[in-house]
């Protein structure tokens, strides 16, 4: 019905995603008809993120973000001195982007292989995991029994 709820839930803890509906309502959704975001809930996993970032970080010039950072920094000493010294923290930050820039582009460009890796082996991870569900279970079983 119009009413209904759709969520996408993770199915494992390497982010297999599934779509669980909960119907509700009593009109009738029309064919092609969408449900209001309202009534939509999506998930955002730490693989997710690791990809996001990966992503978002190639693109970056650090060097003009350090040049930005540092006239805003400049910029706002000149008419705001009380705000001198949280700013220049954030110059601080980002003389230390600039100068670690290639130990963050390999940090995250590994990262990302990472988060892909673990994507791509989620059913075994997932098997693994029940697997030692199972193996626990036997142990505390015979635990007992002695």
């Amino acid at each position: 019905g119009t009413e209904s709820r759709a969520a996408i839930r993770t199915d494992t803890l390497l982010g297999r995603k599934n779509i669980q509906v909960e119907p509700r309502g009593d009109q009738i959704l029309q064919p092609r008809a969408f449900l209001p975001v309202e009534q939509t809930q999506t998930p955002y996993q730490i693989y997710d993120a690791f990809l996001d970032v990966t992503r978002a970080s190639q693109g970056w010039d650090t060097q003009a973000v350090k040049q930005s950072l540092n006239v805003l920094s400049e910029t706002v000493d000149q008419t705001a001195p009380h705000l001198s010294a949280a700013l220049k923290g954030v110059q601080e930050f980002s003389d230390s982007l600039g100068k670690r820039d290639d130990q963050l582009k390999a940090l995250l460009a590994n990262a990302g292989k990472i988060a892909t890796v673990l994507g791509d082996r989620s059913a075994q991870v997932n098997a693994l995991l029940v697997n030692t569900q199972t193996l626990l279970s036997a142990v505390n079983e015979r635990r007992q029994a002695v």
